[in-house]
């Protein structure tokens, strides 16, 4: 069941049947350097290296959507893509980032068309670091070849998990891999997807993963929270407020902030 090792670093964020199109640094327009259009709700990009924070301005005063980031965006970007639903044309361009979207309508069956809020924020990529950390001091970074196994079995779990999104076990599994893996890494990417799954059930895995002592976890149960949004996430929210972490504590507030604005009643 073990797949490639590289396959591995592009889980924490990984969208399911994107639609067509791409977003490169090769990307050669010869028509104007930045082109947004909004129609039906359908997303048109094409942009030819001008920063990230320009197209993402643009992307808002078009549509609407309000994108709030907590990275740099001062990123030279190219893109070409056409008719794409907002949420994911904006899923291409911030792909290299961590994020959360926010909907003004969780409950409908058509979601995406509701998107109202981006929230943007570092990406921690813990195997990046572990590479450069090797380079400096390859002595540091030995691990026993059991625990490797393990890790590399966890990651591909989570690979057979997300390429059968619609199997009824899958929210058992991503559960018994959070409770299991001891690399925060598997777990963050365990609880993204939950989030993604909008189960309420996940509510008492992400009381547990608000209080990870790794925080990329808390931050990955934030997102999810977000994604669920009902009154016992908004209640996990609020506790983790008083987290010791500056950012999950101001990414916990915004996203207690937008869902109180969503509704009312959970003021």
């Amino acid at each position: 069941m073990l797949r490639g090792f590289y396959s591995t670093c592009i889980l924490l964020f990984l969208t399911l049947n994107l639609p067509s199109g791409s977003v490169s640094s090769e990307y050669s327009a010869k028509s104007a350097p930045l082109v947004v259009q909004f129609r039906d709700n359908l997303l048109t990009v094409r942009v030819n290296n001008l920063t990230l924070k320009e197209v993402l301005k643009e992307i808002s005063k078009q549509t609407g959507i309000e994108i709030i980031s907590y990275a740099s965006t001062e990123i030279p970007v190219s893109a070409d893509f056409s008719d794409h639903v907002s949420d994911e044309g904006i899923k291409r361009l911030i792909r290299d980032f961590a994020f959360i979207f926010i909907y003004n309508s969780p409950n409908s069956k058509d979601v995406r068309t509701a998107l109202t809020k981006v929230l943007i924020y570092p990406k921690t990529d813990k195997k990046l670091q572990k590479k450069e950390e090797t380079q400096e001091r390859a002595f540091e970074q030995q691990i026993s070849q059991s625990q490797e196994l393990l890790e590399n079995f966890q990651r591909d779990e989570i690979m057979d998990v997300l390429s059968r999104p619609e199997d009824e076990n899958t929210f058992d599994r991503l559960t018994e891999i959070f409770h299991k893996s001891e690399d925060a890494g598997v777990r963050a990417m365990a609880v993204d997807e939950l989030g993604i799954l909008r189960d309420e059930r996940a509510i008492d895995v992400l009381v547990q993963a608000v209080i990870d002592t790794d925080s990329m976890v808390r931050i990955s149960a934030i997102h999810a929270l977000g994604e669920i949004g009902n009154e016992w996430a908004v209640q996990v929210l609020t506790d983790a407020l008083s987290d010791e972490n500056d950012h999950v504590k101001e990414l916990a507030a915004d996203v207690l902030r937008s869902l109180k604005e969503r509704d009312p009643s959970y003021q």
